[in-house]
């Protein structure tokens, strides 16, 4: 899992040229603009607290400045307003920014497979089905798309949470370490359900491609199938398919819904330590306790956050192996490019195929054997056999999309020549 996230990652920061890093530098402000005005709250608590500025302000950083500055309770309420002002406006610009580059890289991406299917060898992209091309094209794509805005979201949930941890260091590191540890339980508990969702994705992946495999089927021969009456037929095996995929779809909702309520639960719980040991054992004082509770009450939500955005990044990341799988295949097998001042044998006389042998990679046996043929200029020439016995691979070999495997014998001409 760690080596395909990191796969992942390196791959969208070529996909963008690097310019998801801007997205992420924006994350970043937004967050610290978010830890900032949150840390307003407490002079705004020693101020409106007069009877208990001291200890509200003792905390370092902060308190020397308030102490330095005593900054009135306006411009504390004015600095506060312009902060949330700021991290909204950066939160914005993130999101259409992160929106724009994200659609630009999934067309290249879509672009890229395009064309590095139409350049491949024949005999290696009529392996693929069409159904599964069409799949990678849409739903693959756009599973890799949303698995990158998980990966964002995630991204955004850990710097909030490091600098919420942060923050209470400054106002209790006893605290901070007990509510890291907490949170860290809690993300621990859930790993079983992180597991699931990545098991869901393999598994959803390959029941969409089989749903549109059906799809394409029926429609490109839908005359075919009037014709023998097996409307019924297709159409009850695509409600199989459909249910496979809603009682697989339901049976991962059921246990992420169960990981979501376990975290409230626990968060429940482990609010009410937070407090207790807050009041009971560390002792806090009021301007303090208030405080942490603020920087608690966000924390929470990010550990949240972050399970949620892992499940939903887990469950999505299969797309991108598979993806990267067949675009590498075909990548491998992109065919040689001929001079384009090579000019096309003319065809006056006949096509002749002589002695012409084929076998398609890992077949038991080959598909054309010592082939001999002649098909006249000006002459309509039919192939007649059963299924199977080598008519298309014929016609691909004097079309020049497949090659024959067996080179020609040095004693004779043998192969395919056009007169």
């Amino acid at each position: 899992m760690i080596a395909s996230l990191s796969r992942f990652v390196a791959f969208l920061w070529r996909l963008t040229n690097g310019r998801i890093g801007i997205a992420l530098a924006l994350n970043v402000l937004a967050s610290f603009t978010e830890g900032v005005s949150l840390f307003l709250l407490i002079p705004l608590i020693a101020t409106i607290d007069a009877g208990r500025s001291g200890p509200a302000i003792d905390i370092p950083i902060i308190g020397d400045l308030v102490q330095r500055f005593q900054p009135s309770l306006g411009l504390l309420l004015i600095g506060f307003v312009v902060l949330i002002v700021i991290q909204g406006a950066l939160v914005r610009s993130k999101t259409l920014y992160l929106t724009a580059v994200m659609h630009r890289a999934i067309d290249r991406l879509r672009q890229a497979f395009f064309v590095n299917a139409g350049n491949a060898q024949w005999e290696v992209l009529q392996q693929s089905r069409v159904s599964d091309l069409n799949n990678i094209l849409t739903v693959e794509t756009s599973r890799i798309q949303i698995a990158a805005s998980n990966l964002t979201s995630l991204f955004q949930a850990l710097i909030l949470l490091l600098t919420y941890l942060a923050m209470a260091l400054l106002v209790s590191w006893q605290m901070a370490l007990f509510a890291g540890c907490i949170g860290l339980v809690m993300f621990a508990v859930l790993y079983p359900i992180r597991r699931q969702a990545t098991r869901f994705g393999q598994d959803v992946g390959q029941m969409f491609r089989e749903q549109n495999h059906i799809l394409l089927e029926f429609l490109n021969g839908i005359r075919v199938a009037k014709s023998f009456l097996i409307e019924d037929a297709y159409a009850k095996r695509f409600w199989q398919r459909l249910s496979l995929i809603r009682q697989s779809t339901l049976r991962y909702a059921r246990i992420s819904t169960l990981g979501t309520y376990s975290f409230q639960v626990m968060s429940a719980i482990a609010a009410a330590a937070f407090i207790w040991v807050a009041v009971e054992v560390a002792q806090l004082d009021f301007g303090r306790l208030v405080v942490l509770l603020l920087i608690f009450l966000r924390l929470a939500p990010r550990f949240g956050a972050m399970q949620e955005s892992m499940q939903n990044l887990l469950s999505n990341l299969p797309a991108f192996d598979s993806f990267r799988e067949q675009s590498t295949v075909f990548a491998q097998a992109a065919e040689p490019k001929g001079e384009m001042s090579e000019a096309a044998p003319r065809f006056t006389d006949e096509i002749r195929l002589e002695g012409l042998s084929l076998s398609y990679p890992g077949a038991a046996k080959p598909a054309l054997e010592d082939v001999n043929l002649s098909i006249k200029f000006g002459r309509i020439t039919a192939l007649i056999g059963p299924s199977g016995s080598g008519k298309s691979t014929i016609a691909d070999l004097v079309m020049g999309l497949l090659r024959p495997t067996d080179r020609p014998p040095p004693s004779g001409p043998r192969g395919l020549l056009v007169h």
